[in-house]
């Protein structure tokens, strides 16, 4: 009996007569349906319940699914009381559990936003980048996908997870990939992709653009202000088209997208140069993969409103290439100081950031130029 707190909570394994308890917790919060698709296994000897006055009052499972690598499984607390720890006590168990085990990585999926930020702020999990449709309905009814977060217990891998270049910052949040605006290679994958989105010119703009008088203001700092208060709440263009007016190419859930499959192909070149850098940037994932969240193209009066991408969380990488220097930027707030910064544009740049729900990092473009932008999510599998 492992006694998490001074005097009341205490984690142990279950005992055959706690069972019904445990599956009376699990229905309320929705992760009864054991042996489905979503948990085919949950047993005694892979949980850990917590004991509060007497009472079985919370439950946390694992899974072991390699010498290295485990995953956290189902959490849940009674709701008489929530609030008290007992969900942080089990969590610090079970963590404690696999590292002795020899645990390096854990996994772990949530579909509660809350729950998210409280693993990454308490725990040190980080989103992998990875979103995975559920197979039936498992915990929160108006959430189909789970987010994926991943935990290095190993200190000495978490320290080599990202490997920058020597021109970057590491204190910095936007790291500025200096060295890879200067490569020859990605300079010639990308001309051809600006050349490919210019090719109807005049038809695209004329359908596809509406410059905006306000576009200034949409990205001002003063504009963030209601959001920060929790007035608003931005994701993406995909959960709100309105707060861009960028022409975007080949998202079918994006409206009004330019769905163009010779672009899509002349971006392949592209595509896998930036993957052979990105998995330079992270040794630690050697099966890292890239998905395409953005291909846009700003033209003058161009602008994305201020918003979080917190719907995919996870390490996010964009190259941009604009015709006149100085006349767009990239801007963000740093939630560490609640700083906001204007980073320029200067002909071709990289930018590469990580979008955690714990410490969000609300951004916004603004361009009196043309204005091209491609977009990558890292999945650190």
């Amino acid at each position: 009996m492992i006694a998490e707190s001074a005097s009341e909570i205490f984690i142990r394994r279950p005992k055959p007569k706690d069972w019904v308890r445990v599956m009376q917790m699990l229905e309320d919060a929705n992760f009864h349906r054991i042996g489905g698709p979503e948990m085919r296994r949950f047993e005694p000897d892979d949980c850990f319940v917590a004991e509060l006055d007497g009472r079985v009052v919370g439950v946390a499972g694992y899974a072991i699914l390699g010498e290295v690598t485990a995953k956290t499984t189902l959490l849940a607390v009674d709701r008489s009381v929530r609030r008290r720890g007992v969900g942080s006590a089990l969590q610090h168990q079970r963590l404690a559990y696999l590292q002795e085990r020899g645990i390096r990585s854990v996994y772990t999926n949530c579909d509660d936003p809350a729950v998210i930020a409280w693993n990454c702020r308490h725990f040190d999990f980080r989103p992998t980048g990875r979103v995975i449709p559920k197979e039936e309905p498992f915990g929160r009814s108006d959430r189909d996908a789970w987010t994926n977060l991943r935990l290095e217990l190993d200190p000495a891998s978490r320290a080599l997870t990202l490997r920058l270049p020597a021109t970057c910052d590491p204190q910095a949040l936007v790291h500025d990939l200096t060295e890879w605006q200067a490569d020859a290679e990605l300079q010639d994958a990308l001309a051809p992709i600006v050349s490919a989105m210019l090719h109807d010119e005049e038809n695209t703009l004329r359908n596809r653009f509406q410059p905006n008088a306000d576009a200034a203001t949409a990205v001002a700092e003063d504009t963030l202000a209601p959001f920060l208060l929790g007035q608003a709440w931005v994701s993406d263009i995909v959960e709100d088209r309105s707060i861009s007016n960028c022409i975007a190419y080949n998202f079918d859930n994006v409206n009004g997208a330019v769905m163009d499959d010779e672009l899509s192909r002349t971006r392949h070149t592209l595509d896998a140069i930036m993957l052979s850098r990105a998995r330079a940037l992270f040794p630690g994932c050697p099966n890292l993969s890239m998905e395409n969240t953005g291909h846009f193209w700003y033209p003058p009066a161009g602008f994305m409103g201020w918003h979080t991408n917190l719907r995919t969380p996870g390490w996010r990488c964009y190259i941009s290439v604009v015709n006149e220097p100085g006349r767009s930027f990239f801007r963000y707030r740093d939630p560490r100081d609640g700083r906001v910064i204007t980073s320029w544009d200067r002909g071709c740049d990289v930018r590469l950031f990580h979008i955690t729900p714990a410490a969000p990092v609300w951004h916004a473009v603004y361009s009196e130029t043309n204005r091209f932008s491609l977009g990558y999510k890292l999945i650190l599998n």
